[in-house]
């Protein structure tokens, strides 16, 4: 057996989080920050019937056995849910297939527990590659993964996703199994937009260093909501319209023809960045990092906000071409406090076997 490689993609949320949980629309991208997996094969007997992996989380390794073709434990002294996410996604796709020893190599570019679905990527690079191990996986003509297996994938992924948050909405390993610019709403089909004319929109990804507890963020919009009803029930619409308005601009980007164009697109969508990042403020999400954050780079005339629970984790600015500069010297001055900023891109592809 060879070795077989798999990668999906991290994320952030233009806009939506959080309301998207209440039955809201939400705006989704994927980032060229990815999470690797590889299923090595052993070739000593002396491994036979045994899975290891090298958690992300603690660096550990884990070791489990396999019983009757059931997925045990064996060596685990960390509080990482991921050997639990594993041993899901695993029983679910493997079934009663016969088993053989195998190491699972995690790697990822993406930084945990930030608000940039380092889990789902986690979960879908996992599922595409256990997909493949067990001859499962459809490609097509062109060496991609087909729509019907990716939404395997998808299925699978979301499994895992419950384990690490309990209330997950599914937006973030959608994302991450299709790639591209996902328009999510839990009860309607997910619609994905061609990102091709909006590669040349950068995006400052900003780290606030702050560990996140999205548990405790959704408790505390979950308790607001519970309240004032009708007070959160207009924030959550509110923030449904800057959804619907930021795919107004997302259309118009389709047909771009004119540079200038583009460039007006980008500051509406910045601008709706910042309502959304007042409105996640109003829900108590927020935190005096972020809003020493968000100050440093309106004193550039760039717009940040919260992506994911809140809380700390990651915020990120949207900017053009033409503002590089400011982006630059907005870097430099977070570098001299300390605070921890990188650049990237939105990425088209999802999840794929290397």
């Amino acid at each position: 057996m060879q070795i077989i490689e798999s990668s999906a993609p991290g994320k952030i949320i233009l806009f939506g989080e959080h309301s998207v949980v209440y039955g809201k629309t939400a705006i989704a991208v994927s980032i060229n920050l990815r999470t690797h997996v590889k299923i090595i094969p052993y070739e000593n007997e002396t491994e036979k019937q045994k899975i290891k992996f090298k958690d992300l989380k603690s660096s550990q390794k884990v070791i489990f056995e396999i019983i009757q073709n059931n997925i045990q434990l064996k060596k685990w002294n960390c509080d990482s849910k991921t050997p639990q996410v594993f041993a899901v996604i695993f029983k679910e796709i493997m079934k009663e297939k016969i088993l053989k020893p195998i190491l699972i190599e995690i790697e990822s570019e993406l930084p945990i527990g930030s608000g940039l679905g380092s889990s789902a990527s986690v979960c879908v690079s996992l599922s595409a590659a256990l997909m493949k191990f067990s001859g499962k996986i459809e490609i097509d003509q062109n060496g991609k993964i087909t729509k019907q297996s990716l939404q395997e994938i998808n299925k699978f992924a979301h499994l895992g996703e419950k384990i690490y948050h309990a209330n997950s909405s599914g937006i973030d390993n959608t994302v991450s199994t299709f790639g591209s610019i996902l328009v999510f709403n839990k009860n309607q089909d997910p619609k994905f937009y061609n990102i091709s004319k909006l590669r040349s929109m950068g995006i400052l990804i900003i780290d606030t260093g702050i560990k996140r507890n999205t548990a405790k963020m959704v408790k505390i919009v979950s308790d607001l909501y519970s309240k004032f009803p009708k007070v959160v029930d207009k924030i959550f619409e509110s923030m449904n319209q800057i959804s619907l308005e930021s795919i107004e601009n997302l259309e118009n980007f389709e047909n771009l023809e004119e540079e200038q164009k583009e460039e007006k697109i980008i500051e509406n969508l910045q601008q709706l960045t910042e309502l959304s990042h007042c409105l996640l403020n109003s829900l108590g999400v927020g935190h005096p990092k972020i809003t020493e954050i968000t100050q440093i780079c309106n004193e550039f005339g760039i717009k940040c906000k919260i992506t994911g629970a809140g809380g700390g984790g990651c915020c990120f600015c949207l900017f053009s071409k033409n503002q590089r500069e400011k982006i630059e010297k907005i870097m430099l001055k977070l570098n001299q406090i300390k605070i921890k900023s990188f650049i990237t891109s939105l990425d088209k592809e999802g999840a794929i076997l290397i």
